[in-house]
């Protein structure tokens, strides 16, 4: 069941509109009815995971973005630049694995795997990818609301822009699902994997 977010304060969302779902909204929250107890109420531990291979040239715009996370964790696979070393240096937790047999659900979920075990929202982004400062405080916001209002949110979709015209508007984008809670749910596929 898809909960709808209303949040007056909130105009933006990891770089695009907000806007309710009638209206073509990008961020809903997914709930889940189970026994599952959301016993912390108030600041959220948020995770951010992502895997890495050969991206020292965007790692640090990157951690830009992921620092807003409680912590950052990073599985670097079969790189041979110095990506590993330029995110510890910044401050991520990073690990080092080669994988012979390449799959990209069973990096994300080695990945997956890093993040403490207290943290509570998890959000995985590819290091060529960027996210809108401020994210985090709009996500814990809204993730906070849903639980307020009952519901258990265990993922949450946003808007992903694909590509722009030369003119910088908006050209091609699409809902996204990266975001979920701790301990829902598995990556799965070789390759275009979806949790």
């Amino acid at each position: 069941m898809f909960s709808k977010i209303y949040k007056q304060a909130v105009d933006e969302i990891f770089g695009a509109k907000f806007k309710t779902f009638s209206d073509t909204s990008w961020l809903y929250l997914k709930s889940q009815d189970s026994d599952r107890k959301v016993v912390k109420k108030g600041r959220k531990f948020v995770s951010v995971y992502a895997i890495a291979r050969n991206e020292a040239s965007v790692a640090e715009r990157w951690y830009e973005c992921a620092k807003e996370a409680d912590e950052v964790c990073v599985l670097v696979n079969n790189s041979t630049d110095d990506t590993a070393e330029i995110l510890r240096r910044l401050g991520a937790d990073v690990t080092v694995k080669n994988y012979d047999d390449w799959s990209f659900a069973v990096a994300r979920n080695d990945s997956m795997a890093l993040v403490s075990p207290e943290a509570e929202i998890l959000f995985t982004f590819d290091l060529d990818e960027t996210i809108a400062p401020g994210w985090r405080k709009k996500l814990e916001d809204a993730w906070i609301a849903e639980e307020e209002k009952g519901n258990n949110p265990v993922s949450c979709l946003y808007k992903y822009i694909w590509s722009f015209y030369p003119n910088g508007q908006e050209a091609q984008s699409f809902s996204v699902s990266k975001i979920h809670a701790n301990g829902h749910g598995k990556w799965k596929y070789r390759c275009h994997e979806l949790l």
